[in-house]
């Protein structure tokens, strides 16, 4: 028997014509991983507050879901745009 597993990533793509702030990090990091959770399953969200947001930069931010830490992965993309990486956790059987 041969199992693969397999690690998924959801991204979301979010900007606009301004320079990104934290509080814009924030809210598309709840939204990414509440929609990988669920709802009200996401808290304590937290991102950097000195955040690069010049294109091509990447950090983390950290939030919590089902009682672990989990991290999601922020790129700078141009014209103040950003993707939000959440890892999608593997299901239990």
């Amino acid at each position: 028997m041969v199992v693969v597993a397999l690690i998924a990533m959801l991204v979301v793509l979010v900007g606009g014509d301004s320079e990104p702030t934290t509080d814009d990090f924030v809210d598309r990091v709840t939204s990414a991983a509440e929609s990988v959770h669920g709802d009200g399953r996401v808290s304590d969200v937290q991102c950097p507050t000195d955040a690069p947001t010049h294109e091509g930069s990447v950090f983390t931010c950290s939030f919590i879901a089902d009682g672990q830490r989990e991290e999601a992965t922020i790129e700078i993309r141009d014209d103040g745009k950003f993707t939000v990486g959440v890892r999608v956790p593997r299901p239990t059987f």
